[in-house]
């Protein structure tokens, strides 16, 4: 199923609020459902993000389950590896520097 040009850019503007905020919000206490607003969506503005050159801001979202995101590096993270908790914490921290507001905690660390 392709991903509308509006519903992508809807949520990359809800994900970039959250970024600004400084807010890592669980997928449940975002504007898209339960269980957020899903992977392929998510994939695609990662993929988009990271080719710009920009932090990928869909690691703002992450489950109750684990603390951390659902995927890191395209790939499930239930439970995330050493390694993923290592680059979610990287990105999280690369998100902060950009947009967050001064004195912003990383969530994953």
């Amino acid at each position: 199923m392709a991903v509308s040009s509006a519903y992508k850019n809807k949520v990359r503007a809800a994900l970039m609020q959250f970024a600004k905020k400084g807010h890592f919000p669980y997928y449940s206490e975002c504007e898209f459902g339960l269980y957020g607003p899903g992977k392929e969506v998510l994939d695609l503005i990662s993929r988009e993000e990271t080719r710009n050159g920009r932090p990928d801001i869909t690691f703002v979202l992450r489950s109750k389950a684990t603390d951390y995101p659902s995927q890191i590096g395209f790939k499930p993270a239930k439970p995330p590896s050493p390694t993923q908790k290592a680059q979610a914490s990287a990105e999280a921290q690369r998100i902060i520097n950009a947009y967050a507001p001064s004195g912003t905690r990383n969530p994953y660390i």
